[in-house]
């Protein structure tokens, strides 16, 4: 006997892989997920070097706050760079929890300042590394898959 329980996101089932349509994840639920957790990684490598010394993202986003190189109107995006790994763990929760609305909401936030962020740093004077490289392409993988998971969350099963 298979009992439903209605949530917000999906149906929970008492037992397990009864339905078939949830045996599997769908392509814009891995892709999304993939590069969240690729941003995240991204975001502690290498993303610039400033004489001899290499400095990952927050470093940077650090050092622009303290020597006041930040515009007005950037401050609190630049702020908010640290809740980065949080974005990407509650990404990955959605996927977990099959929240499509919420995965292609931190799917969309985490790789738009991932390839924001990396788009100054290529702008910027300073020598880029690999970090930066690998946030613009996750990044871009990132909003890339939401309009995926849009098409696949509207697509009858």
């Amino acid at each position: 006997m298979v009992r439903r329980v209605a949530t917000n996101c999906t149906v929970v089932q008492d037992v397990i892989g009864a339905c078939p349509s949830r045996r599997r994840l769908s392509t814009g639920l891995v892709i999304c997920s993939s590069a969240a957790i690729g941003c995240l990684v991204a975001s502690f490598l290498p993303w610039a070097s400033s004489g001899v010394r290499l400095r990952d993202s927050y470093e940077l986003v650090a050092v622009a706050g303290r020597l006041d190189l930040v515009p007005e109107a950037l401050a609190g995006p630049s702020r908010a760079w640290s809740l980065l790994p949080l974005c990407s763990v509650f990404t990955c929760a959605a996927v977990i929890f099959r929240c499509a609305w919420l995965l292609a909401m931190f799917s969309l936030i985490v790789g738009a300042a991932s390839v924001g962020l990396a788009i100054v740093v290529f702008r910027s004077p300073l020598g880029t590394e690999l970090g930066a490289q690998v946030a613009v392409v996750t990044g871009l993988l990132s909003v890339v898959g939401v309009p995926i998971v849009v098409v696949e969350q509207r697509r009858p099963s």
